[in-house]
């Protein structure tokens, strides 16, 4: 279910206890015990000042389930003293290193580090975090009116994403669950749902899983040398993209007439075969080595019109060295082109 975590965190007056703890940290006070909310949001909250002795770098952390501050990923504000500023932050913990991690799109926000560094500060702790939003001089802007506005833009829009993020999760540990048993990776696989919910961001780990399960176990928990990886295949022409849209033909897809401009500037018509055609003659070339082809938006396109006459072919029973395995005459060429062992990945 949505949350508007800004109207939320509006209702809950949460700006009231940034004030209060950036006043504190300024005073080496540690307690922080029946001084703070317990919840924000349904999120756990944490506030820390240091243990035993007060820290260069209080903050005030949002734990999901499963999260926690030595293990895990979540929205925290870093309050950097000597400096005066206040960074939120998509917080990595430092102690082990998590299971899962932020999505690319926040990756490339940079890390704290990178950041402090630009503004001429070196740090020592939670660099390699990533930023959100920062506040300098957040002293004298923190009771402002205008700091309240800015402060609930920004954490409701965090504190979405990290919700879209843990449940991302869990719908990857569920598809992980109900492999098929033989724990093979079945043909013609469609991920589903409303948009947002990270159909695309899912398909490395399930193309994967197609052509090299055992990279995937060992870095299951890696999702940058998932891509890594997923990159590699797909420069290699193992994996293949494709996006459908309501003006995606037969022609684009399987196979068409091209114009170009002959000898004597004259128009001419060349037959080009199209993405599917393309894998369909490597994976022929190569009936060991399976092949991936996404589709994303899929319900997108005419799917009748774009696969034509080959649409018989999708089900497994007719690929080649099945049982009732069969060949058509596709609609240019009018020759035969069989189906090898590839692997559709549909995204709807």
């Amino acid at each position: 279910m949505s949350t508007n975590f800004e109207e939320a965190l509006k209702q809950i007056n949460f700006a009231e206890e940034v004030r209060k703890f950036i006043e504190q940290a300024k005073t080496g006070n540690l307690k922080v015990k029946g001084l703070y909310s317990d919840l924000v949001c349904s999120f756990k909250l944490k506030v820390s000042f240091g243990q035993g002795n007060q820290a260069e770098v209080p903050w005030i952390a949002f734990l999901g389930k499963g999260q926690e501050v030595s293990n895990g990923i979540y929205p925290v504000f870093l309050y950097y003293k000597a400096h005066d500023y206040l960074v939120l932050s998509y917080g990595v913990s430092e102690t082990n290193h998590p299971k899962n991690n932020w999505h690319e799109e926040i990756i490339k926000n940079g890390t704290v580090s990178a950041h402090m560094k630009e503004k001429g500060f070196t740090i020592k702790r939670y660099g390699s975090s990533y930023v959100a939003a920062v506040y300098e001089n957040v002293s004298e802007v923190v009771g402002s009116p205008s700091f309240d506005t800015q402060l609930y833009s920004d954490l409701g829009k965090v504190l979405q994403k990290y919700q879209l993020t843990l449940e991302l999760k869990n719908e990857s540990e569920d598809i992980q669950i109900t492999k098929p048993l033989e724990d093979i990776p079945m043909l013609n696989q469609i991920l589903f749902g409303p948009p947002g919910t990270g159909k695309t961001y899912a398909t490395i780990g399930t193309a994967l899983n197609i052509l090299d399960g055992k990279f995937l176990e060992l870095n299951r928990d890696d999702r940058a040398a998932q891509k890594a990886r997923f990159e590699d295949l797909r420069e290699n022409g193992f994996i293949n993209f494709v996006t459908f849209h309501q003006s995606f033909t037969y022609e684009d897809f399987v196979e068409g007439l091209r114009p170009s401009i002959g000898e004597g500037k004259q128009l001419e018509y060349h037959v080009e075969p199209g993405i599917f055609k393309r894998i369909c003659i490597n994976a022929a070339k190569k009936p060991s080595q399976p092949f991936v082809l996404i589709i994303d938006e899929i319900n997108r396109g005419n799917v009748s019109r774009i696969f034509g006459e080959l649409i018989t072919l999708i089900e497994v029973s007719k690929r080649k060295g099945k049982k009732k395995s069969l060949s058509l005459n596709f609609r240019i060429q009018k020759k035969n082109l069989v189906f090898p062992t590839m692997f559709i990945l549909s995204a709807q």
